[in-house]
């Protein structure tokens, strides 16, 4: 499961990003720090055989309008009426500083993961358009934690290495093949209770 993301305004490769929007009057909307479900984040998407950075609102809605899925199971998305047409055409990568899990009941805190050297990290997602507002909309793809990880959440995004981009992007077979490919461990600490970073 992915419930939260984190975008660190202070990291240059993430910030950059903003000038290179393909719609870029979306840029004040985007949000920084602790990202929340239906916020706007840059997300890498492809276009034809070339990446192309939208601004994206994380999760899918209900004919309401209302944002109700933000994840979607690597092992079931090729199968999933509701994803399986994304998987097949329109695969994206969502960077990130890092991410948020937390601990099961009763005490559930709140811990971040991120990559120990620093290095930005792509969760593998899937989007869309919206016929009617015309906002490009993600999900997060999620597979099953191992190691310590498995002891804060049994979920984790899957994640795709920055030379496995161009494979999630453009390779359909390729892609299918990373969805069961082993993650790698990442830290994580845990974070006082009441605290957002921002």
């Amino acid at each position: 499961m992915c419930g939260r993301m984190y975008l660190d305004r202070e990291n240059k490769d993430l910030y950059d990003s903003v000038a290179l929007l393909d719609n870029p009057e979306l840029a004040p909307e985007l949000s920084w720090g602790e990202v929340r479900p239906s916020e706007c984040v840059p997300v890498i998407a492809a276009r034809g055989f070339s990446p192309l950075i939208v601004a994206a609102r994380w999760g899918y809605t209900n004919d309401r309008g209302q944002t109700t899925l933000i994840n979607a199971r690597a092992e079931t998305a090729a199968v999933r009426r509701t994803f399986a047409s994304d998987l097949a055409a329109r695969r994206c990568l969502v960077p990130v500083s890092g991410y948020f899990e937390w601990t099961a009941e009763p005490d559930k805190k709140k811990c971040l993961f991120f990559d120990q050297g620093g290095d930005i990290l792509f969760l593998a997602g899937l989007w869309r358009k919206e016929w009617v507002s015309g906002d490009y909309r993600f999900v997060i793809l999620t597979t099953g934690a191992d190691g310590a990880e498995a002891d804060v959440h049994p979920r984790r995004p899957l994640l795709v290495s920055a030379e496995e981009a161009e494979t999630w992007l453009f390779d359909p077979s390729g892609a299918k093949a990373l969805l069961e490919a082993d993650m790698p461990p990442l830290a994580y600490i845990r974070m006082p209770a009441g605290v957002c970073i921002g």
